[in-house]
């Protein structure tokens, strides 16, 4: 709900000593009904990073005539409210909710909690929780504070069998009800469904957490592993070259996802998130040469039948040039992977394990020499 305030002059700015998780400003084009494009936005981005706007968290489309900019401190809010410079030049004005902002006096759910009262009691009409009312009465700072500092149960029922956890899915990806508290929502829904972990790692957030502590040593672990086997040296090359592989993979797959969740489009992520962009692109560039050099050895491996060295100096081999070229080694691609990667394939295939320093061996070479 917005007030009209007939003083003059009067701007309307977040509290410094305000204890709200994240602070929205609302941005709509100087004419009205005017559309947000794909351009604005950008344009927009470029605005932010241009000015040196901080405390950007999330930048968000509300409607096709507004977009919602969420920042993680007051300050840096009413810094950007009061930035006429940039508004001016992308024709935009900026508004903030006056419940948000006109307030005199500490939070009541958050000064009731701290001289000992408990919100897990329930009313006897309707089995409604504290959390149960503030959420129907949309207070978001109500909600924040039940949830973050009451510790109050999202998962008790009223008398008709819901609760705030059910009530507040629907608006999980609201502006209005706050990241944190989005979180939460998200990470309690998906202990409901502890089976799919890709759904647990993308929301949460402690699993997260203990995945970038463990895998780097456990990466370090595998590569150890692999290097102390008593495998041939190719069947190590390709499995340390599928995990390189695979650890790419899962970096490009963790940054669009954080990307594309908190930036939008991808012709803003470099303004959106440069650091993360950046990371992004580092592993689609290994992620790239590391499969097209594994690709490549492969084919040269078990469908030339040669390495890289006989490739580009077969013309200088006799052996070679006795064969127009080709490998005088080659038994087709089927038994050059047998042989490559010593693996009979359960039997179906006979690997060929030579030693071409063995004296027993040399006379194969000789014939071609």
């Amino acid at each position: 709900m917005l007030f009209i305030y007939p003083k003059r002059g009067y701007s309307r700015r977040y509290p410094e000593n305000s204890n709200k998780n994240d602070y929205i400003v609302f941005l709509n084009h100087n004419k009205e009904n005017t559309a947000f494009t794909d351009k604005d936005r950008m344009a927009l981005s470029k605005g932010l990073r241009e000015h040196g706007v901080s405390g950007v968290m999330h930048l968000r489309s509300l409607n096709k005539f507004k977009v919602g900019i969420t920042f993680d401190l007051p300050n840096n809010a009413n810094m950007f409210l009061q930035n006429k410079k940039l508004l001016d030049q992308l024709s935009l004005r900026a508004s903030i909710p006056a419940g948000d902002t006109e307030v005199s006096a500490v939070d009541p759910a958050r000064l009731l909690l701290s001289l000992g009262a408990a919100p897990h009691p329930r009313d006897t009409a309707h089995g409604n929780t504290a959390l149960h009312w503030a959420i129907l009465a949309r207070n978001a700072t109500a909600i924040s504070t039940l949830v973050l500092y009451g510790e109050a149960d999202l998962e008790v029922a009223n008398l008709r069998g819901v609760t705030p956890l059910a009530m507040l899915q629907s608006s999980a990806e609201s502006l209005w009800i706050g990241a944190k508290i989005s979180d939460k929502i998200k990470e309690r829904t998906l202990l409901q469904s502890r089976r799919n972990i890709f759904r647990r790692l993308t929301y949460d957030k402690k699993l997260r957490w203990w995945s970038v502590v463990v895998i780097p040593f456990l990466a370090f672990y595998l590569t150890g592993i692999i290097l102390e086997t008593a495998a041939p040296y190719a069947l190590k090359a390709l499995l340390l070259a599928a995990l390189l592989l695979g650890m790419c993979c899962w970096m490009v797959w963790g940054c669009v996802r954080y990307l594309s969740g908190a930036c939008g489009a991808p012709a803003g992520w470099p303004a959106c998130g440069a650091w993360v962009a950046w990371v992004c692109a580092n592993a689609l560039f290994h992620l790239f040469w590391v499969s097209v050099l594994t690709a490549c050895q492969l084919y040269l491996v078990v469908c030339l039948g040669m390495t890289t060295n006989e490739q580009l100096n077969r013309a200088r081999y006799r052996h070679f040039q006795a064969r127009g070229g080709r490998s005088p080694f080659s038994r087709g691609p089927l038994h050059n992977a047998a042989d490559f990667f010593q693996c009979g394939l359960c039997g179906l295939l006979t690997p060929r394990a030579r030693d071409w320093a063995d004296a027993d061996e040399r006379p194969m070479l000789d014939q071609f020499v």
